[in-house]
């Protein structure tokens, strides 16, 4: 077992009692394509990347995570079942593995990575399937040991509720239910983020929105590998009538200024919170949201990296976390040729169609020339 070890960030103390209060608050990613795993040998690559990537054995001591030494667990699913049924179900570990017939489901707890930390997990997974060894993931830095490090002069914007939801509408089902929606759209789309962005706030008509954007701290130390939480926001806000040019430098200009490592005050006041407290103010903060939308890019997705002998790739996925204090979360990833949208929303499921049509229709005239890279932002 290693001695991996390292504080629970003032983020994560808030993503754990969002566990409580929204259970499960979880990062889930889908590999889909042609054949199946071997849930030998898939139960074999996952205790050797686990080991590489001990971010992936975790538990929580007080206001500590530590290495358990025990490799997630590997379930073989119902070839009838869909992802969304397990993804629903509650997390035993902090992450887990579901296998299927033409793909696999990484289950991870958000308290303990982020997006790109679950791909680089999930990677060193593919790689020990296929005989290779795993690139690792040993650092133990926090996000907010980051923004000490690196952190600028200047204040996130004012933290407000009272943003409306996209998708609202009398509800049809208890205020619990959750929904996830997907869209595979072709072709790759330069500036997606802000087109999602104008698309959104277009089709929630007159008023203002705002989006929550996260940004993969990565990008300051790109030697660094973790799996943590290293994901903070820049806060995105956008008229009905903004064009997605204006939406885009307005993103740009947060990552040239270095926005997401600034302020972080909400954060650290929760932290002084006993969990119990900070989920009951979650719960019942009701439909006041932080922001109208999570928009988050995961970035360029190839298939080949997911690949193994008897498994071919053809996709990846997200389907995201449902967030207390924010009605919808829209996550993109970008496998080579096309694009998938995946949603997660609190409101009517084909309210949640006719904004994926909405946002369809905006993307149809831009996409990116082959070869190109698409811009992310976390």
């Amino acid at each position: 077992m290693s001695r991996y070890q390292r504080p629970v960030s003032p983020t994560e103390w808030f993503y754990l009692a969002a566990e409580r209060a929204m259970p499960p608050f979880a990062v889930q990613l889908v590999v889909e394509g042609e054949g199946r795993l071997e849930p030998e040998a898939l139960t074999r690559a996952v205790r050797v990347a686990s080991a590489a990537c001990p971010g992936a054995r975790l538990a929580r001591h007080g206001r500590a995570w530590a290495d358990t030494g025990q490799a997630p667990p590997v379930t073989v699913a119902d070839g009838t079942s869909r992802w969304t049924d397990h993804a629903s179900a509650p997390l035993e570990r902090t992450c887990e593995v579901v296998t299927a017939e033409g793909g696999v489901l990484f289950r991870v707890s958000h308290t303990v990575m982020d997006g790109q930390g679950a791909l680089t997990w999930i990677a060193d997974v593919f790689r020990a399937l296929r005989g290779e060894p795993p690139l690792g993931a040993p650092a133990a830095v926090t996000d907010y040991e980051l923004v000490e490090r690196l952190g600028t002069p200047g204040r996130r914007p004012r933290t407000s509720l009272g943003w409306r939801s996209p998708v609202a509408g009398p509800p049809v089902e208890p205020p619990a239910a959750r929904h996830w929606a997907r869209r595979t759209i072709d072709g790759n789309h330069p500036g997606l983020v802000a087109k999602l962005a104008a698309a959104v706030a277009a089709f929630t008509g007159a008023g203002r929105s705002r989006f929550m954007v996260p940004v993969d701290l990565r990008r300051h130390d790109t030697a660094m590998r973790s799996t943590a939480n290293l994901s903070l926001p820049v806060f995105l806000a956008a008229g009905p009538d903004e064009t997605w040019q204006d939406l885009h430098k307005q993103i740009l200009r947060a990552l040239v200024e270095r926005h997401e490592v600034t302020g972080g005050a909400l954060e650290r006041a929760a932290y002084r919170l006993p969990l119990g407290v900070l989920s009951r103010f979650l719960t019942v903060a009701g439909d006041r949201h932080l922001c109208s939308a999570i928009l988050s890019h995961l970035g360029r997705v190839d298939p080949a990296d997911f690949s193994t002998g008897g498994f071919r790739a053809s996709t990846v996925f997200a389907l995201p976390t449902h967030a207390p204090m924010a009605p919808l979360s829209i996550v993109a990833t970008a496998p080579p040729g096309h694009t998938e949208l995946t949603v997660a929303h609190h409101g009517r499921p084909e309210s949640a169609e006719a904004l994926l049509d909405a946002v369809e229709a905006a993307l149809s005239p831009h996409r990116l020339r082959p070869g190109a890279t698409p811009v992310t932002y976390g």
